[in-house]
């Protein structure tokens, strides 16, 4: 590594022990393994002609032992190892809500079906469009269980509860797109499903795997609607044409694409793209309470009509289509979402030992470049994934390769 070869795989492989023995530490230190939800987890773990034998394994004296194990590998596999410290940092949450938040996006996106579809198709496709396929998947479980960590967070909602709010919604958006989106996140999304397809991924793979990365702003969009009882669908489409008339999909993607040079510049960029991706929210939220109902958001004209409505109220005195200065319109919707600033979380137990060093704490970017419909990158470098079921460490939950770019270089990948 100091010879800026990158880490061999012995190197790789302790990395990765460490990263799971810490995490499955941290995860037994919490309440999360007695949450109803991980008994499912207890169950696969066993040998499926064993199921008979549910209710003793539920009284198992290593259930929560079994239930962390499991949970620590699927997300070091998945994420690699220094993603959990990353997240908790930008986040501004605890251990308890990254697991609630991890597993919520995990059953939201359905990530471990198309991820054994992908890895079904071992000599099928090329390895390079196979590591792509499962590259980006994971940059969509990471985004998407950021936004809803600091919900368990700062709500104290549990697994079940986020999934019972989010996933229906996140059914209807991945059903929506890209209809709604805006022309510059179309042609991102395209250009990403070009490059795929290009590596000698299946179409139909891609378009899956593609069709995911709108849905990691799905918990924004699922507030605005349950805080107004509008429709998800004209939710989505005033809230993407908001980021078309006013800029903010162009400047994300600008931001996006720059490449900066330090961790410092990094934080900066990912909180400035946070900051428009809130800003644009925001001015969503004040559109909607000007507007009659959820008819402004029937489809992009009703929606375009609506926003310059509340733009000109300006001119005539009424209002001022700065979101700041509306905030009586938009307290009438009453979004407990509505400070998006990361804050450092309190933790118990002592600091976060082994991984954790300054580097590291620098967040993961589950927005700027993937997160929020731009497929740009931050940074630049290879993507390090490790075949862990091929040696027997995936524990029972099939998470077959661990993608070690966090942990191996602060600037590979995100912010």
């Amino acid at each position: 590594a100091e010879a800026g070869r990158g880490l061999t795989r012995p190197e790789l492989a302790v990395l990765m022990a460490y990263g799971k023995i810490q995490l499955f530490r941290e995860m037994v230190e919490t309440e999360v393994p007695d949450d109803p939800w991980f008994e499912q987890v207890l169950e696969g773990y066993f040998p499926k002609p064993l199921m008979r034998y549910a209710p003793e394994m539920r009284r198992h004296r290593l259930r929560r032992e079994i239930i962390a194990t499991v949970v620590a590998n699927d997300v070091v596999n998945r994420c690699g190892p220094s993603f959990p410290s990353r997240l908790m940092a930008a986040a501004g949450c605890d251990a308890r809500a990254f697991f609630v938040g991890y597993e919520a996006a995990r059953a939201v996106l359905d990530v471990a079906a198309l991820w054994e579809a992908i890895e079904a198709r071992d000599n099928d496709m090329p390895a390079r469009a196979q590591l792509l396929l499962l590259r980006q998947l994971a940059r969509q479980l990471r985004g998407l269980t950021f936004w809803f960590a600091r919900r368990a967070y700062r709500q104290g909602e549990g697994v079940s509860a986020l999934i019972d709010r989010y996933a229906k919604p996140a059914r209807a958006l991945k059903a929506l797109a890209p209809e709604v989106l805006t022309p510059v996140e179309r042609a991102d999304l395209d250009a990403l499903a070009d490059r795929l397809t290009a590596a000698g991924a299946p179409e139909d793979m891609a378009k899956a795997v593609v069709e995911l990365q709108p849905l990691t702003i799905a918990a924004d969009l699922a507030d605005l609607a349950e805080a107004s009882r509008w429709p998800i669908e004209n939710v989505a489409r005033l809230h993407h044409k908001v980021g078309e008339v006013f800029g903010f999909d162009r400047l994300r993607a600008a931001a996006g694409s720059h490449s900066a040079g330090d961790i410092f510049e990094r934080t900066a960029v990912r909180r400035l793209v946070e900051d428009l991706l809130t800003e644009q929210t925001t001015v969503a939220r004040s559109v909607m309470a000007r507007a009659r109902g959820p008819a402004a958001g029937a489809d992009a004209q009703a929606a375009e009509a609506a926003i310059k409505a509340w733009s000109a109220s300006a001119a005539d005195g009424r209002g001022q289509p700065h979101p700041d200065r509306d905030r009586a319109g938009a307290r009438r919707l009453d979004l407990r979402q509505a400070d998006h600033r990361p804050r450092r979380p309190a933790r118990t137990g002592g600091p976060r030992r082994g991984l954790t060093d300054a580097a590291e704490l620098v967040a993961e970017d589950p927005y700027a470049g993937e997160g929020h419909g731009q497929t740009r990158r931050i940074g630049g470098g290879d993507d390090l994934l490790v075949a862990d079921r091929a040696a027997r460490l995936d524990h029972r939950r099939g998470a077959g390769l661990g993608r070690l770019d966090q942990a191996v270089g602060e600037g590979e990948e995100g912010v």
